[in-house]
């Protein structure tokens, strides 16, 4: 699970078929539970800064 914490935050939109989601606001924190391992997380990261 990722967990994003901001101001302001809202979902601009969700495309479940395509699994994406934009979000607005100010976004001031990114991170994901201390179990995953980086191969996983590697791959969440150049998908969301493509």
């Amino acid at each position: 699970n990722l967990v994003i914490k901001g101001q302001d935050l809202g979902v601009k939109n969700l495309d479940l078929d395509q699994t994406e989601v934009e979000i607005q606001g100010q976004i001031d924190l990114l991170t994901y539970p201390a179990n995953r391992s980086s191969d996983s997380s590697r791959g969440v990261w150049e998908k969301i800064f493509k």
